[in-house]
């Protein structure tokens, strides 16, 4: 229907870019072709032309659509966010600064953005606000709260869930199953835990239903062996929070009842 293209990106600008945030890549690829010159590796990284039209100077990581629908927010590999109207229309860009490699975007509402791991930023303003010590942890947002799970560092088993309003933590204990995947609807939480079963709680923690068991396998997680009881990768709830939809790595798609 349309292609997203920013027309105030200039050549000079993408070059600029790519030569500041690309010297690792550049030293690796010069390093490799001196140390084997029989590979006879191209040491030029390949720069995006604004010609061709472009949203985005790198690989956009991850994309979201605001409640009213009317926004697109998109980020790139460069952690450069960009907002957009439906019908294309660049609007503003920000630059987040955060350790993460990865990051994913939210609207937690038509003018507030929530980027992993634990920055809010306010598109009226243009101001973005970091809090808690939750860098190392994925996030997801529920209404008022930013429910934080799986900790990189291992320095905690327990999973949290922040109100950005009152600024209170609540712990859940998953009693050392991970959430490797977390969905949310209006007042529940589904998790997908490492062993492979979904388990949906409210927002108080309390469980409400375990589900996903067809097998059980033997796995080893960080030094402990798990039982695995399904193969299950991916789960979304659906936003009144009556159903479930999962897949698995066999290529298998269930919608479930969340409550059983």
């Amino acid at each position: 229907m349309r292609e997203f293209i920013d027309p105030a990106l200039t050549q000079e600008q993408v070059d600029s870019y790519y030569q500041k945030n690309t010297t690792g890549v550049q030293k690796a690829i010069s390093y490799v072709s001196n140390k084997l010159p029989e590979l006879n590796i191209t040491t030029k990284i390949t720069i995006p032309q604004v010609k061709s039209g472009l949203s985005h100077l790198e690989f956009i990581q991850n994309m979201s659509v605001s409640p009213n629908g009317k926004l697109i927010a998109s980020i790139d590999y460069f952690k450069i966010i960009k907002i957009w109207d439906v019908t294309g229309k660049h609007i503003k860009s920000y630059q987040i600064l955060n350790n993460k490699a990865h990051n994913h975007v939210n609207f937690t509402s038509d003018s507030t953005l929530f980027i992993t791991p634990n920055t809010i930023l306010n598109l009226n303003s243009g101001e973005s606000v970091s809090f808690g010590s939750f860098e190392n942890y994925m996030g997801i947002p529920l209404a008022d709260n930013i429910y934080f799970y799986f900790d990189y560092n291992e320095s905690s088993e327990l999973e949290k869930l922040y109100n950005i309003k009152t600024k209170e933590t609540r712990d859940f204990d998953l009693e050392g199953m991970y959430s490797i995947d977390v969905s949310t609807s209006i007042n529940k939480l589904a998790l997908l835990g490492i062993d492979g079963l979904i388990r949906i709680k409210n927002l108080h923690g309390d469980l409400l239903s375990t589900f996903g068991k067809d097998r059980t396998e033997q796995i080893k997680f960080r030094g402990k062996q798990i039982d695995s009881n399904s193969k299950i990768q991916k789960i979304s709830l659906s936003p009144n929070g009556d159903y479930l939809i999962s897949g698995d790595e066999t290529g298998k798609v269930i919608i479930w009842k969340s409550e059983i």
